[in-house]
């Protein structure tokens, strides 16, 4: 029993011996380490929890590290196709359905944003703000931008999720490297899109944090999270679309496109009138 459980423990956790099992491993802990970063200022609140017992509760989420890397490897083994598995040359490759998303995620994003501040503006909740607390109306048009992007972000990160649902129906093979490219597409053109409309803020931005080491390494990590976030997210679509066996629904869906309503219909009930097995 014991010579079993070490094999299981080797399993789930172990050095990486290929390019993707390091890939694994390292989504991994960058799963677990955000898991730990995100509760960190809920569990900061717990002021009647004892010091030491906080930074246990914080570190808690390494505790999935095995069992997310054993996840993750096997969604890698069936991104790559795996042995006998089907051909799906009718569908697109990877970097068509990954630019694609990242396109829809950009439009998606600025579109809820563009929502956010139009509402605010129409409310007037601007100057109405400002007047009732004696506030600065810049500094109070600044703040609802601010809580109109986040809001928006938070929508594409719910968006990325039926994004990567859609992504294993209809990449051809590779859907992990779909999931990246989005993700790059997503930073660069939002980052295309500052550098066009804001240019002297971003510079602002860009002197103020390189003026030390610590606003530098800020800088970096705060212009990959959003894009490792929604990696992440997406990540969560596909591994719901796994579960639910969706991977084959994009064929479907291409080869319904070339029946006539009548034929999808005799199709249909002769699919649903089969009897369930067992």
């Amino acid at each position: 029993m014991t010579d079993q459980t070490a094999r299981d423990a080797e399993a789930k956790l172990r050095a990486p011996r290929t390019v993707a099992e390091a890939v694994a491993l390292t989504l991994a802990f960058a799963v677990c380490f955000g898991l730990s970063f995100a509760i960190t200022p809920l569990v900061a609140g717990l002021t009647f929890v004892p010091e030491h017992l906080r930074g246990y509760i914080n570190s808690a989420p390494l505790g999935a590290l095995p069992v997310l890397n054993t996840a993750f490897n096997g969604m890698l083994a069936r991104a790559r196709g795996g042995a006998g598995g089907p051909e799906r040359t009718d569908l697109p490759s990877w970097f068509v359905t990954g630019a694609i998303a990242g396109a829809c995620l950009v439009a998606w994003y600025w579109f809820a944003a563009f929502l956010g501040n139009f509402a605010a503006s129409l409310a007037g909740l601007n100057g109405m703000f400002a007047a009732g607390v004696g506030a600065d109306p810049a500094a109070v048009e600044n703040a609802v931008e601010a809580a109109a992007r986040l809001n928006a972000t938070v929508l594409t990160l719910l968006a990325a999720i039926l994004a990567g649902r859609m992504l294993n129906r209809f990449t051809r093979r590779g859907v992990l490297a779909a999931l990246a490219f989005m993700s790059v597409i997503y930073l660069a053109v939002n980052y295309a899109l500052a550098v066009y409309f804001n240019p002297a803020e971003l510079q602002e931005l860009v002197q103020d944090s390189m003026a030390t080491a610590a606003g530098a390494a800020g800088m970096v990590v705060g212009f990959l999270l959003i894009p490792v976030s929604i990696f992440i997210m997406a990540g969560v679509g596909v591994l719901y679309s796994r579960i639910g066996r969706e991977r084959s629904m994009g064929r479907l869906q291409n080869a319904a496109r070339r029946l006539s309503d009548e034929e999808r219909h005799q199709l249909t009930e002769s699919i649903l009138n089969r009897p369930t097995p067992g």
